[in-house]
């Protein structure tokens, strides 16, 4: 039998030292602490340990690893493959996905869905807000499966359910307003119409007006929330600071839709002026720069309503002169 010298016995041993380095490098254990991350993923590998949460806003989080705290996406996808989470998993406007992991707490999913697969458990509660709701298949859930107007018949993310349900809210809020600005009318019909017609006059002085009384009612509103004997107060400030607001946002609706009808050759009616007019604030709003506008045309309008004491008399200018006449 061939006998090795002592020196390739020294140089095998240390071939095999050197080959193992890595080895032993890449399953070593890593502990890390908590995680915060903004548009940027997070990512715990499987020999990571996280003592603490695991936070994301705008990106994903993907957990292969244990965490000894709380998993949360905003606005970020969740998923959790082989891994251990021994708080919560909570998902803003995103799903949370599950493949052979285990999570002592709770698994959220607001306005996206929770899936489960590859037999994953959840020791708490599986809830689903809206979206593509609960699909846990392979999954076992010790507490409670809660599904809250899930199971979207369309594959739809949590972006594009928020905008839908934002835009349905912008129209049924215009629609609303519209139906009540046309009480408002019937009811005051000559008040809203006398207003209306004079928003356009000294536009300057009524937009400032308009400022200080939406910033003083503010002011107030703060002052009254902070003070012990305001509470009482409130019930009678907001009301009628909506009230205002409703007030002025009709008058200017109806100032444009008599422009608008003007300038067209048309003499319609205030309804159909208000329904002219709503249509106006609408396209403006769809955008940031029209909001802009569609608030400094409230401000007028409070300016005017104030000016005129919602609409009890109006200023007109006779002969260099100016004159205040009475409605009553």
């Amino acid at each position: 039998m061939k006998k090795f010298s002592g020196k390739v016995i020294i140089a095998l041993i240390a071939l095999v030292l050197i080959l193992s380095i890595p080895v032993s490098a890449s399953i070593q254990h890593v502990a890390r602490g908590q995680q915060v991350q903004f548009f940027s993923p997070v990512t715990i590998e499987a020999n990571e340990t996280v003592n603490g949460d695991v936070v994301t806003f705008f990106s994903s989080a993907e957990i292969h690893g244990q965490v000894n705290g709380d998993v949360v996406g905003i606005f970020s996808h969740v998923e959790i493959s082989r891994g251990h989470v021994n708080g919560d998993v909570v998902s803003v406007l995103q799903s949370v996905s599950l493949h052979n992991a285990h999570v002592k707490g709770d698994v959220v999913s607001v306005l996206g869905g929770v899936h489960g697969s590859g037999n994953s458990q959840i020791n708490g509660d599986a809830i689903a807000v809206m979206g593509q709701g609960l699909n846990l298949n392979d999954t076992t859930v010790l507490g409670s499966h809660i599904d809250v107007l899930g199971g979207m018949p369309i594959n739809i993310s949590g972006f594009g359910l928020l905008a839908t349900l934002l835009a349905i809210f912008f129209v049924v809020k215009q629609i609303l307003a519209f139906a009540l600005g046309v009480i408002a009318i019937v009811v005051f019909p000559e008040r809203f119409e006398r207003m209306a017609a004079a928003s356009f006059d000294d536009v300057g002085r009524k937009t400032l007006v308009g400022l200080l009384v939406y910033g003083g009612a503010w002011v107030l509103l703060v002052i009254l929330v902070v003070s012990v004997v305001g509470a009482p107060l409130l019930s009678i400030l907001i009301p009628s600071f909506m009230l205002l607001e409703f007030g002025a946002n009709t008058t200017m609706k109806m100032a444009f839709g008599q422009k608008m009808a003007r300038g067209m050759g048309k003499n319609w009616g205030s309804i159909a002026e208000l329904f002219l007019g709503t249509l106006l604030f609408v396209l403006l709003e769809i955008t940031i720069v029209g909001k802009v506008f569609t608030f400094l045309f409230k401000l007028m309008g409070l300016g005017q309503i104030v000016d005129s004491r919602f609409g009890d008399f109006t200023m007109t200018e006779e002969k260099g002169e100016t004159h205040a006449t009475s409605t009553s």
